[in-house]
């Protein structure tokens, strides 16, 4: 539309004979009469640091006579300005809302290269002018790590916070391992793009250890890069104290955590209602820090001990005495 046509007609005979064509007769459909150019809104020349592009136009005005029909728009990528060197070309995409319609391209793009891009609109009845042409620039995503802590505490859990830096927009997942390497380490937690910045708490840390942490980070290009290792340092208890049995009631394990404070001699013992010693969990020296102490419901010739109320009584050496109740269930 808003360019002149020139057309004449000429008869032909069923030999294939031409007749003499009419006059020349012109036309010049009214630009109103079908959609107008798209206006390019992202990306226009700026860096993306991803493989994954959000194409994004305004939408086109639509004909003065068809103000209710939607257009669909066709995509051009290229590699040159004059869109001759084509990358990719998406056609029927659909106006996703009244402002704007975006493409989602693929990841056929290379890091540190320029691309061209425009769009135009189709109502079905008429094709519009091509938008102006725009470009924008791939650019490799580049990590850093900017924090990677660990520390334990009292219970014998460790805490973990990391903070990433540099061109993270590109990253798809954050995963996080326990061990002396990431390669035979334990998985603990996996983030998405989100796990950019993450604290998680890690419980399955063998207690009388010090745990290593690596960090696995893959870009949305499949990269990974790897950080690490940083060590926790495990909290040592201010106090003796016995954790709540867990479960309780229980079958056929339970668990407790002894915090122990300093180096010393400790006992804790499972005890039925009448007072009687049913099965030892400790007896002996012990190191400061917190100790995981499981009671399988056996008795210290290891039978089955009978459903009922227990009391497990925890002693030190300075005179500290702890105890508590717990019910095991056949």
């Amino acid at each position: 539309n808003d360019v002149t046509y020139q057309y004449s007609v000429a008869g032909v005979d069923l030999s294939g004979n031409l007749g003499d064509p009419t006059n020349i007769a012109s036309a010049k459909p009214a630009a109103s009469e079908a959609p107008s150019a798209p206006t390019p809104q992202s990306p226009t020349t700026r860096i993306i640091y991803a493989d994954q592009i959000s194409l994004t136009v305004k939408n086109s005005t639509r004909a003065t006579s068809r103000p209710l029909v939607k257009s669909t728009y066709t995509f051009v990528i290229a590699s040159d300005p004059e869109l001759q060197t084509v990358i990719a070309t998406v056609s029927k995409v659909t106006e996703t809302s009244v402002n704007t319609s975006t493409l989602v391209a693929g990841n056929q793009f290379t890091a540190n290269e320029t691309y061209y891009w425009a769009a135009r609109a189709d109502d079905g009845i008429a094709v519009g002018p091509t938008s102006s042409v725009v470009s924008f620039t791939v650019a490799p995503v580049t990590i850093t790590l900017q924090e990677f802590a660990a520390e334990g505490d009292a219970n014998g859990a460790v805490h973990v916070n990391w903070l990433l830096g540099g061109n993270n927009e590109g990253v798809s997942s954050v995963a996080l391992f326990r061990g002396e390497t990431s390669a035979n380490g334990t998985p603990i937690t996996t983030f998405g793009p989100e796990g950019t910045s993450a604290e998680t708490i890690d419980y399955g840390v063998q207690l009388g250890t010090e745990p290593t942490y690596w960090l696995r980070v893959t870009e949305t290009s499949g990269v990974t890069t790897e950080f690490g290792p940083v060590t926790a340092a495990m909290a040592v208890p201010e106090k003796w104290s016995l954790s709540p049995a867990y479960p309780n009631p229980f079958n056929p394990v339970t668990e407790m955590l002894l915090a122990v404070p300093e180096a010393g001699m400790a006992t804790v013992t499972v005890y039925n209602i009448l007072g009687q010693p049913v099965r030892t969990l400790w007896s002996g020296p012990i190191t400061p820090g917190v100790h995981r102490l499981a009671w399988h419901g056996l008795d210290q010739q290891g039978r089955n001990a009978a459903s009922g109320i227990y009391i497990v009584r925890a002693m030190s050496t300075t005179g500290v005495t702890m105890h508590q109740r717990i019910t095991l269930i056949r």
